[in-house]
């Protein structure tokens, strides 16, 4: 995914938001309530957490797959599930999510980063199901 380093930067503050969130998310992870209340936002700041959501959810996929082929020495272990076209840009990563999440109320009882990852999926899965 195409990013800038404004935007970077922008992310990482959206990010550490979380950290400091109030009320009913407080001192636990984010789930899919407190992230559709970032996507519908009215300020920036709530969408940069939904847009970091789902770029560390697509980037994830990649690490991930590659940390467990190095720890048991056998890339074929772990298979990516998302595969985000070359040219997806970070704002289309979280268009997704958010829209998972607008389409998806029975779910979002269910912890953010997994709901980023389903929604990455539905979207752009690696292979046919």
């Amino acid at each position: 995914m195409r990013r800038s380093n404004a935007s970077a930067t922008a992310i990482l503050i959206g990010l550490a938001l979380v950290v400091d969130s109030t009320g009913a998310h407080a001192g636990a992870f984010v789930d899919g309530n407190g992230m559709n209340e970032y996507c519908t936002s009215r300020g920036e700041g709530g969408r940069l957490v939904a847009r970091g959501y789902a770029m560390a959810a697509a980037d994830e996929q990649g690490a991930g797959v590659a940390a467990i082929g190095a720890a048991t020495g056998n890339p074929l272990t772990a298979k990516r599930l998302v595969c985000v076209p070359n040219g997806v840009t970070d704002k289309q990563a979280e268009d997704v999510l958010c829209n998972y999440l607008a389409t998806h109320p029975e779910s979002r009882q269910r912890n953010a980063f997994t709901l980023a990852i389903v929604a990455l999926w539905e979207a752009w899965p690696c292979s046919k199901r």
